[in-house]
């Protein structure tokens, strides 16, 4: 009998280990802890939690990043037109919507929630809070049903900046910029000589046709169309 080639000797341990964390997370999420018990754990140890893997994450990067440094290197240094494709699509998306709170609650929610991350460190949509004697004092916080890491890094934005509305917005703007840029990078990788196929493709769908709406040159066009 053959033996099993190393690579798949290696892949072993992380099955095991992938196979035994799903069942802890089975186990842990609907038999050993209660909702109340989850709700107290999602709010006092949440952010400390997504700090952990987000630094875990980048420490990844880096691993990963080091031994291929000739790779990226040279790539910043001579990008080529996969470069200026990727600004024009990520200026054009950034050009196609206005900065403003656009959804009713949506935003605001975010935007309370980073917040509250950011002064107590702690998971929660802000309802109602004070501030006291130079205090901030909150009195009645939520959990809220939408994922908590955009709002995470919306916080230490708050952190490294001070908080201002309009970080929520930078913080956007630079997501979509790295997902053009790992979104092209992985489809590469795939599709290596369709490279100049995939890029106009993923410009062509970075809006819903119906968000188009909001665009200045859309509404001077219906501007000008009610006069006729």
């Amino acid at each position: 009998m053959t033996p099993p080639a190393p690579s798949a000797l290696a892949a072993v341990p992380r099955l095991l280990l992938f196979a035994l964390s799903s069942a802890a997370a089975l186990g842990i999420g609907f038999l050993l802890v209660t909702p109340p018990q989850a709700e107290w754990l999602i709010r006092q140890g949440g952010y400390y939690y997504m700090l952990a893997l987000f630094a875990g994450f980048v420490a990844c990067v880096l691993r990963i990043a080091r031994p291929r440094r000739e790779v990226w290197q040279g790539w910043l240094r001579r990008p080529g037109g996969t470069a200026a494709v990727l600004l024009a699509a990520t200026l054009f998306v950034l050009w196609s919507d206005t900065y403003q709170h656009k959804v009713l609650f949506d935003e605001y929610v975010l935007q309370a929630t980073g917040f509250h991350l950011h002064a107590t460190k702690e998971v929660g949509t802000v309802i109602r809070a004070y501030q006291f004697d130079g205090t901030w004092l909150p009195i009645d916080t939520y959990l809220d049903k939408r994922p908590y890491f955009f709002t995470f890094l919306l916080s230490l934005v708050h952190d490294l900046t001070g908080y201002r509305i309009a970080n929520i917005f930078v913080l956007n703007s630079l997501l979509a910029a790295s997902t053009r840029i790992c979104w092209n990078t992985s489809s590469s990788n795939w599709l290596p000589d369709m490279a100049w196929f995939h890029l106009p493709c993923y410009c062509s769908t970075t809006r819903h046709p119906e968000q188009f709406a909001s665009t200045p040159a859309y509404r001077r066009a219906r501007r000008g169309s009610s006069r006729c």
